[in-house]
């Protein structure tokens, strides 16, 4: 139900990562999410401490034991903990990459520092592996550069429509 980072819920369109609308309160997670996450399976969250109880994660991850990191080396031991501690599945949440790649393009040095970085995690997660276990690395959407030129401008479809959500790679009108 989560249809990219800004959705129109309600007559408003809410930036879904931030939990904000324009004006007022922004909707309850729970009212826009109504799914418990993982099926309320016993899936341990091991995400950044600064995204506890923020809205997004209360509509995707509510209800799962939320194991806040500081950096990516506690990131990797708080995934080893959980699994010492007997978790069946831990879902870990890394946004480098991504967030790099948004901000700074695919030809910039800081993606492979940042891809170097998730290598170096996913290497460190693979080390705290019980036997037969299994890791699924995987991310909610690829990358690619493009050309300005090419980019279709919606401005002027503003006057015919009541707002526009979604991201830039997929516009809702």
């Amino acid at each position: 139900g989560m249809l990219g980072d800004r959705m129109r819920v309600g007559g408003r369109v809410l930036g879904v990562l931030q939990w904000t609308v324009a004006r007022g309160r922004p909707p309850a997670p729970d009212s826009v999410q109504p799914h418990r996450p993982f099926a309320a399976g016993g899936v341990a969250v091991v995400s950044h401490h600064r995204f506890a109880g923020s809205g997004f994660s209360a509509a995707h991850l509510r209800g799962a034991p939320y194991h806040g990191y500081e950096d990516v080396d506690d990131l990797v031991r708080r995934v080893g903990a959980c699994l010492d501690d007997g978790a069946r599945v831990v879902y870990a949440y890394l946004p480098d990459l991504d967030r790099t790649a948004h901000e700074r393009g695919l030809d910039h040095d800081a993606f492979g520092h940042a891809l170097a970085l998730s290598d170096r995690v996913v290497r460190g997660i693979r080390r705290r592996l019980p036997p037969g276990a299994v890791l699924l690395v995987t991310a909610d959407h690829g990358h690619v550069t493009t050309d300005p030129a090419e980019r279709v401008d919606l401005r002027p479809l503003l006057p015919m429509v009541s707002a526009m959500a979604g991201s830039t790679r997929m516009r809702y009108l």
